[in-house]
């Protein structure tokens, strides 16, 4: 089972932005695109570059190493260079607090 841990307050990113944290043993991107929040794994299938040193593109976030992209909701590479896809964690909203799901790696893509 999924233990949810409290990462940053709601207002802390804004709408269209993107942070890195640490949560348990991961290092991940917390992205609010489109009035939702998403959990990527914080580091390129491609060539091991931090995520969150990146763009955001409509429901992607790029590397800014090579431009590679992974779906927001899923992890799934969707442009290349990158063919393999990346780990995507449930996010939830609890008490004005981001959580992640850590040990659990979302199955939405």
């Amino acid at each position: 089972m999924a233990e949810y841990v409290s990462l940053f307050a709601v207002g802390e990113l804004e709408e269209g932005g993107m942070r890195r944290v640490i949560a348990g043993e991961e290092a991940l991107v917390i992205i609010r695109q489109g009035g939702e929040w998403f959990a990527l794994a914080d580091c390129c299938s491609h060539e091991t570059s931090r995520l969150s040193e990146g763009y955001l593109e409509e429901g992607k976030l790029c590397c800014a190493l090579h431009g590679a992209a992974f779906d927001l909701r899923s992890g799934e590479a969707v442009r290349p260079p990158a063919f393999e896809g990346i780990a995507a964690y449930p996010v939830r909203i609890e008490e004005g607090m981001v959580q992640v799901a850590i040990g659990e790696q979302d199955d939405r893509g």
